[in-house]
């Protein structure tokens, strides 16, 4: 029988795969220089409530690489920890401001607080760094769908 905390995990991972929360085990893509993410774009994408930190790995020691941080930001999304999974993607777009994964990830979790418009800049940025990433379209057109439903 399998154990009740791996039966949620695995859940969860699969719902995050569903709606599109990046899960990768390689780099990241670039698009060339005019792609690079500025300092004060990552403000925007920033949650208002957080300031910026250095995101604690609950299960041991803190990532000191882009794929550690985009794994912990996984991490938090199952958990339903949207605002540390937005940091977490924040320290990887710190080590590399063409992360894809990193800004699709930021998308997903801004849906997860139903900030639609921080959701869909996460994942237009995502798409101007790689117009054909499928992951980000999805999420794109998910928030602005979402954005439509609640606007008056």
């Amino acid at each position: 029988m399998m154990d009740s905390k791996i039966g949620r995990q695995l859940v969860s991972l699969m719902l995050a795969l569903l709606i599109g929360l990046s899960v990768s085990c390689g780099g990241s893509t670039t698009a060339g220089e005019s792609a690079v993410a500025e300092p004060s774009d990552l403000s925007l994408l920033q949650p208002p409530s957080a300031p910026a930190r250095r995101p604690t790995g609950p299960d041991g020691p803190v990532p000191t690489t882009v794929q550690g941080y985009i794994n912990l930001s996984l991490q938090y999304y199952t958990e339903g920890e949207w605002e540390k999974c937005i940091e977490a993607c924040i320290m990887a777009l710190n080590l590399d401001p063409t992360s894809v994964i990193a800004y699709n990830n930021i998308c997903s979790a801004y849906m997860g607080l139903q900030d639609y418009d921080r959701a869909i800049l996460a994942c237009e940025k995502a798409l101007a760094l790689d117009p054909d990433y499928q992951r980000a379209t999805n999420n794109l057109a998910a928030a602005q769908r979402a954005k439509a439903r609640v606007a008056p």
